[in-house]
């Protein structure tokens, strides 16, 4: 008589144990329990006990804040995953790379814009999710709560219901205060921040100018010694040799369109130019180096100096 009612009574705790665990896949799950999953089992368990201790006490807001706090969260880890990969490959190539800024894409101005299009598209939407979820929480930080309307009536004082409001903020508690200002310092600078992170550059070359009669053989060179050869390398910044291998590549420019390239304020993908005229005094046996075109000496000045006549 004494064991059937303790082994029924065992069997009903057994199964109300089992009754009473959720099914956080079902239809019926709030999203927020279904992210809480993911985490740690002890951090899962409390959240799921300050959603239900929410939802008895009618403050519905708080899922809504643990919802952004797992966007924010997301989208510090792609930030950070981000931030690792471009620093990888901006800093793995040569050249003279800074602490505050580095090079990723060094190259045609149009890949470098469709580039920077698309990585300030990516972060405007990761920051736009970061000020959205900053701007929930400020706004729930100055709703103000039943008892804080009812001691605001007692006072003959109104609050603002249902809209942002800062005056609700001389009620709502200094906690909640404090939270609000951190919020707002970290969310004014977000998009400027962003917009800033990623940027293009023109870059600008430093050419040299060549001049040649119309009958010099450029693809049979004259045997230069080495005092010339030299002179050449110090003020092309290229040898002999590979000077000539690389001239059958150079682009033919008419008159017109020479004037057009070369007669700007930044040359940006040329190189070295090679004049070619009828009316030399000099032999015809080497090149003549003429000028420098966009030269540090011709910063404040007109890059393109060597252009114009300078008999008048």
């Amino acid at each position: 008589m004494n064991g059937t009612p303790s082994s029924s009574q065992s069997t009903n705790q057994y199964w109300t144990c089992q009754s009473s665990k959720k099914d956080l896949n079902g239809p019926n799950t709030p999203l927020v329990l279904k992210l809480a999953s993911c985490l740690p089992r002890r951090l899962a368990i409390r959240v799921e006990q300050r959603i239900q201790q929410a939802q008895e006490n009618q403050r519905e807001w708080v899922t809504g804040v643990l919802l952004c706090a797992f966007a924010a969260a997301i989208v510090l880890f792609l930030n950070v995953v981000l931030t690792i990969i471009a620093a990888s490959i901006a800093y793995s190539k040569a050249g003279d790379q800074e602490f505050t800024s580095a090079t990723l894409y060094r190259g045609k101005c149009s890949t470098s814009k469709n580039w920077v299009r698309g990585l300030l598209f990516l972060i405007n939407v990761l920051s736009t999710i970061m000020l959205a979820a900053s701007n929930y929480c400020m706004q729930c930080l100055s709703a103000p709560s039943r008892k804080i309307v009812d001691n605001a009536h007692t006072q003959q004082k109104w609050l603002d219901i249902g809209v942002p409001s800062m005056k609700n903020l001389c009620f709502v508690g200094w906690r909640r205060y404090i939270l609000w200002i951190l919020l707002l310092i970290s969310s004014l600078p977000i998009h400027l921040i962003c917009n800033s992170a990623v940027f293009s550059a023109l870059g600008t070359n430093e050419y040299n100018v060549l001049l040649e009669l119309a009958d010099f053989d450029i693809k049979n060179p004259p045997d230069h010694d080495s005092a010339f050869a030299s002179c050449f390398e110090k003020n092309v910044a290229m040898n002999m040799s590979d000077f000539y291998t690389q001239v059958a590549h150079f682009e033919e420019l008419d008159k017109q369109k020479c004037i057009d390239t070369y007669a700007v304020d930044f040359v940006a993908g040329r190189g070295t130019l090679i004049l070619i005229t009828n009316d030399l005094t000099a032999d015809n046996e080497s090149l003549r180096l003429v000028a420098t075109g966009n030269s540090r000496e011709s910063y404040t000045s007109v890059p393109f100096m060597w252009m114009c006549d300078h008999s008048n």
